[in-house]
């Protein structure tokens, strides 16, 4: 007797896109994040019925804040950043709506990633850097306290336990430390800050890269380039530089955006083309994007197995790649789950929209908590990982 489990493993062929950075949402460096973040923090507010003088905006879901920390003139939130968490991170990204006003999002909206003036994307932990975010949002959080936004700026403890938060909460604005794993917490970041706004790709995805291009022409400092281009370019291990992506435009602001999706793991840097291509200077230090293969899963969880039946495991895999599924029984003596065996799965040799279709047979022959993972084979210089764990009970 069979039953059927399916996962899926995603990609698509690489795909090159360059474009210039929105108007709407013109790359940002991490440092003026923070930095504007820190106005609000420091403003200084006199009251103008009590006269009373306070550090920091006051928070409120109600109120609006110019970006120096100030009342607006007017009762009308379009003069500012409303002063809640979520208005908050607005102001720090400089977000502003097709109209060039200042654009205050929410949790909810933050969570939804549906608004035409920003987008987030998911990141790991080791990948936040300041200026990044901190979100938990109702959309996925459903317990007491709703959502919350946080500008992260950086770890406060080298383990990666604790970091430094920005935020906008009662009673104002704070920099404060708080520690990592907080229920309902995950990091992203926002695709229009300087730099790659991913260095984990799955085989098949894409990164961005956004920024001001900065030329030095004399030792008194950098400035600006207005119009121009910039390379995407490859360093190799025999020390060689691949351009992946030439002559990406610079817009009159020295803003540029590069999208690129890469079939391998390696250093990327983007580079300021200037007339004489001799004289080229990078803009970016290079970064180590990782290209991983993607499992989104091995079946559904909490399904009931039963001992001495077959049961196949199927799914679709791109590029072709073995590929194999680990089952791990837990040991109630070392209290961990142990390799109990390795299944080869089968490759179709015909390729549809889904990829090559993969299988593996299995079939438990004793009772007790398994864990399945699929590990896959790769293509030279892409990294290899095991993902794809679905717990099951056999009885």
């Amino acid at each position: 007797m069979c039953r059927f489990r399916t996962f899926s493993l995603l990609a698509v062929s690489a795909v090159l896109a360059c474009a210039l950075v929105p108007g709407s949402a013109l790359a940002i460096s991490r440092e003026a994040v923070i930095a504007r973040g820190r106005v609000w923090l420091t403003a200084v507010r006199v009251d103008p019925v009590t006269k009373k003088v306070t550090t920091g905006v006051p928070y409120s879901q109600s109120k609006w804040a110019l970006e120096n920390g100030s009342i607006p003139p007017t009762n009308s939130p379009t003069p500012g950043y409303r002063t809640d968490c979520s208005g908050f991170a607005s102001l720090c990204w400089d977000l502003h709506n097709s109209s060039g006003k200042p654009y205050s999002t929410s949790t909810y909206e933050m969570g939804k990633n549906n608004s035409p003036y920003f987008k987030l994307t998911a990141i790991k932990q080791s990948e936040l850097l300041p200026g990044d975010l901190m979100l938990k949002s109702t959309v996925w959080y459903t317990g007491s306290g709703g959502g919350h936004a946080i500008i992260f700026a950086g770890w406060s403890k080298s383990d990666m336990s604790e970091y430094w938060a920005l935020e906008q909460t009662g009673p104002g604005t704070k920099y404060s430390r708080r520690p990592w794993g907080q229920t309902g917490y995950r990091a992203f970041r926002y695709n229009g800050i300087e730099g790659f706004n991913r260095t984990r790709v799955t085989y098949g995805g894409t990164f961005t890269v956004t920024g001001t291009a900065y030329r030095s022409p004399n030792a008194s400092g950098s400035v600006v380039a207005t119009g121009g281009a910039v390379d995407l370019v490859l360093y190799r291990t025999d020390g060689t530089v691949s351009y992946v992506a030439s002559n990406v435009p610079v817009n009159a602001r020295g803003q540029y955006l590069v999208t690129y999706a890469p079939t391998m793991t390696g250093r990327f840097a983007v580079r300021y083309r200037s007339l004489d291509i001799a004289n080229q200077s990078s803009i970016l230090p290079a970064t180590t994007v990782t290209v991983a293969p993607y499992v989104t899963g091995v079946g559904r969880n909490g399904s009931a197995l039963r001992h001495g039946r077959t049961y196949v495991f199927s799914g679709n895999v791109n590029p072709r790649v073995g590929t194999t599924l680990k089952v791990y029984k837990y040991s109630t003596k070392k209290h961990a789950y142990l390799l109990s065996k390795n299944v080869n799965a089968s490759i179709s040799s015909r390729k549809s929209s889904s990829g090559y279709g993969i299988s593996a047979r299995w079939r438990p022959t004793a009772s007790g908590k398994y864990r399945l993972s699929w590990t896959t084979g790769v293509p030279s210089d892409m990294t290899s990982s095991v993902s794809g764990s679905r717990y099951i009970t056999v009885k």
